[in-house]
């Protein structure tokens, strides 16, 4: 049964990035950098801290950066075999996967790849929508798709644990919320090739009408850079670990 579960917000755009760009080849073995998730991926400009982070370790000519996101969207956008806890399928899933791959093999063309890492920062759509039970498995056709599609053994990830935004005694979604926080660093922590980095600091917001402190879903300008650097020093642990 193929049915919408309304998981795919209107006025969403795409976000994508490349580095290097058109203007900046080389022909040398690289270390690829694949980034992708919704909307705290999305507003990450990896040209602030991330590229440069894992650039000054590798070498500029060394590594490669590709970067596709959107908001509000659910893992099903990724996986082709999604199936949801309720045994149903979403008519466009798998979307933006084959976006993504689409641009990283025009990204990586006519260059040996020497490891591939995903930094992935996704979850918040799933645990809203009580679909945490079949994240797991989500997680691993990911990565399956990967190793198929880059014809790469191994692919390390990097997960943006959900920050403590619907944590709070009260909030609806705090169940669930706190499930796939406990989901996303339990699988990141099964693994050397994975790790997990903390967002809990990152979205302290002010409320404009009444000016007191509050978590927010999204992160402020320094927590976008500070994000951007610690996936990036992640990245770069698992990478070496490999060497």
């Amino acid at each position: 049964m193929i049915v919408c579960l309304c998981a795919l917000a209107r006025g969403q755009e795409v976000k994508t990035y490349t580095y290097p760009d058109g203007g900046h080849q080389s022909s040398k073995p690289a270390h690829l950098f694949i980034l992708s998730g919704q909307s705290n991926m999305a507003r990450l400009d990896p040209a602030v801290s991330f590229t440069p982070t894992v650039a000054a370790h590798f070498g500029q000519d060394d590594v490669i950066v590709v970067k596709l996101a959107k908001g509000s969207q659910p893992i099903s956008q990724w996986d082709r075999e999604w199936l949801s806890a309720q045994g149903t399928r979403m008519s466009d899933q798998g979307a933006l996967y084959e976006q993504l791959i689409s641009l990283v093999r025009s990204a990586t063309e006519g260059r040996k790849v020497l490891s591939v890492t995903l930094a992935w920062m996704q979850g918040e759509n799933d645990a809203n929508r009580n679909q945490v039970s079949v994240y797991r498995g989500a997680l691993d056709r990911l990565q399956s798709q990967l190793v198929e599609d880059l014809s790469h053994e191994d692919v390390n990830l990097v997960i943006g644990r959900l920050s403590d935004a619907k944590s709070n005694e009260g909030n609806p979604r705090r169940e669930s919320w706190l499930a796939m926080r406990a989901l996303q660093q339990e699988y990141s922590e099964s693994s050397d090739s994975r790790a997990w980095v903390n967002t809990d600091d990152l979205n302290n917001m002010t409320d404009r009408e009444t000016g007191e402190p509050r978590n927010d879903v999204h992160y402020t300008q320094d927590g976008y850079r500070t994000f951007g650097q610690r996936l990036a020093e992640a990245a770069i642990a698992l990478v070496d670990a490999e060497q």
